[in-house]
């Protein structure tokens, strides 16, 4: 059995595989079937951090990603305002829509690697075992490529909240 980290840095290298091709990523992070089929392969050993990707690409977390930072707001503070929606949205709990929203920014090179954040604990849906409530997908459109930060080096990974 992995641990949270191996389950953190294995989603990450997935996303980084996913956004790696253009066209794949743009399908794939408009579209909840289609990221979810590519993370069924990708992250077979992590399937409750493939359930948070699946239920942010549900709520266009990406596109509102882009779509603030396209429109001059800083990484960081579109991630905090994106991982709030997506907390309201889905009741995930904070720390694990926070996760969602750092991870994708990252796979986007809207934020750098050390602005994903640290390891946090939590559940996933607040006061629930491991399920994800979805919502109807947000009208963000499809996410924009932007382009990666000086001096971007693939990240070591981080961790998502633990027990969600």
């Amino acid at each position: 059995m992995r641990t949270e980290s191996e389950r953190a840095a294995l989603a990450r290298a997935a996303l980084q595989t996913i956004t790696s091709d253009p066209n794949q990523a743009q399908l794939a992070l408009a579209n909840a079937d289609v990221m979810a089929s590519l993370l069924k392969d990708l992250l077979p050993d992590a399937p409750r951090e493939a359930a948070i990707l699946v239920a942010a690409t549900q709520n266009g977390l990406a596109g509102s990603l882009s779509q603030h930072v396209a429109a001059g707001m800083d990484g960081q503070t579109a991630v905090r305002l994106c991982a709030s929606a997506l907390a309201d949205a889905t009741g995930l709990t904070p720390e694990a829509s926070t996760w969602a929203a750092a991870e994708l920014a990252l796979a986007l090179h809207l934020i750098a690697p050390d602005a994903a954040g640290a390891p946090v604990s939590g559940t996933a849906v607040s006061g629930q075992p491991a399920t994800v409530a979805t919502a109807a997908p947000a009208s963000a459109g499809p996410p924009t490529t932007m382009a990666p930060p000086a001096g971007y080096t693939p990240p070591a990974g981080s961790a998502p909240p633990a027990g969600y």
